[in-house]
């Protein structure tokens, strides 16, 4: 076993499938005697609070007087607010860039970890990290988070993606990274399925929800769930209800808090992506055997494996004809249902191997900085020093 670590989670949310993962990842590290804390964004309503964050930050850039502009910025946010999220106690604040040097002086830690953060942000904690001597790490979940690459002077002291996929893409672009696929806790969603219809989760573009709409209604017998995965816009949320009311075979689900009801009455789960990630939501189909549909993305096939079918993500006759055979033919339902199941079973899929694996990537990113005492890293943090946006 390694060495226990004290390590601080930054993330800009704590929604969705990136935010469960990462939280079944720390009780697992937990569990392996590290001490661990967050520090989020949790995107509640702080509308004047981000407004003049931003306007502040973008006046830094733009005038003469930045100096000014951005020692206003980064005043926002410094404070730490206390939540809880799945019984998980969190540091929040608007700007975790900003909250970066009170949430080291409450818990100095060995390494910080990015995990879904925004590029700015990433690229403010970045650089205080690298002037403090603080190793960090940058975990990618898709490529919405390849923004944090172009960090200076470099993305982190260590970077790890959760596909194979994703991996290659970040090397061929000259950065080094390790594959560590997310932990994935499937004991919450574990459900007896009446298998009777088409589930999508989150009903936004990049996931396809325009195909959706197309195929739900060539197939009007077919009963179709869209399934609110984190809190949407209200003007996204209400788009998104307009077109299911407009659907008599499509019900749309607000979010809820995870549970077997996710799965409850789903025969087929519906992933026709338009971005590569590797989606938690389809080893927890698989864990209950049902099968995914998943467009032609790396990491959307190696989260598959054989338990369903890949398909081109713009091309709604194949995904109807895909859709068809889920539920008219029995036979192959069943094939790949049993597929699903097995897929689930995967080695790499298991907790002993994924925590191991993150905390390599830890130990090599603390190996790549210089050694500095626990007092030196907090004190350039604390007195301000939160790197400038460049």
């Amino acid at each position: 076993m390694t060495t226990p670590r004290r390590i601080l989670f930054v993330s800009s949310t704590i929604a969705g499938g990136s935010g469960r993962s990462q939280r079944n990842l720390v009780r697992a590290l937990e569990a392996r005697g590290h001490e661990i804390r967050f520090l989020v964004d949790d995107e509640r309503p702080a509308k004047p609070t981000r407004w003049l964050g931003e306007h502040l930050a973008d006046a830094a850039g733009r005038f003469d007087r930045s100096a000014i502009a951005r020692d206003l910025a980064t005043r926002l946010g410094r404070r730490l607010d206390t939540i809880h999220e799945d019984d998980t106690e969190m540091w929040a604040t608007p700007f975790p860039e900003n909250g970066l040097a009170e949430a080291l002086r409450r818990f100095p830690a060995d390494v910080v970890v990015g995990n879904s953060m925004l590029r700015y942000s990433w690229r403010k904690i970045r650089a205080a990290c690298f002037d403090a001597g603080l190793p960090t790490v940058l975990y990618i979940r898709g490529v919405a988070s390849f923004g944090g690459l172009d960090t200076a002077p470099d993305p982190a002291d260590a970077i790890v993606a959760n596909a194979r996929s994703l991996v290659d893409s970040i090397t061929a672009d000259g950065h080094e990274c390790s594959f560590v696929p997310s932990l994935v806790d499937t004991s919450a969603t574990t459900v007896d399925s009446t298998r009777e219809v088409a589930l999508l989760i989150n009903p936004i573009q990049t996931h396809g929800i325009e195909l959706l709409w197309q195929i739900a209604e060539a197939m009007p017998d077919i009963p179709f769930v869209v399934q609110e995965s984190w809190e949407l816009d209200p003007d996204l949320i209400a788009a998104v209800a307009a077109n299911a009311d407009q659907l008599p075979n499509v019900t749309l689900r607000r979010r809820q808090p995870p549970g077997p009801g996710l799965y409850g009455d789903a025969r087929v789960l519906l992933v026709p992506h338009r971005i590569d990630n590797r989606p938690r939501v389809i080893i927890e189909a698989q864990a209950n055997g049902i099968p995914s549909l998943v467009s032609e993305f790396g990491g959307l096939r190696e989260a598959l494996g054989t338990g369903g079918a890949v398909l081109p993500d713009d091309d709604a006759s194949a995904w109807i004809a895909a859709i068809r055979t889920v539920f008219e033919d029995g036979d192959q339902y069943k094939r790949w249902s049993r597929a699903a199941q097995a897929e689930r079973g995967r080695a790499e899929l298991e907790t002993a191997p994924i925590v191991e694996g993150f905390e390599a990537v830890v130990e090599a990113a603390i190996a790549r900085t210089r050694p500095i005492a626990a007092t030196d890293v907090a004190t350039p943090l604390a007195a301000g020093a939160t790197g400038g946006r460049s």
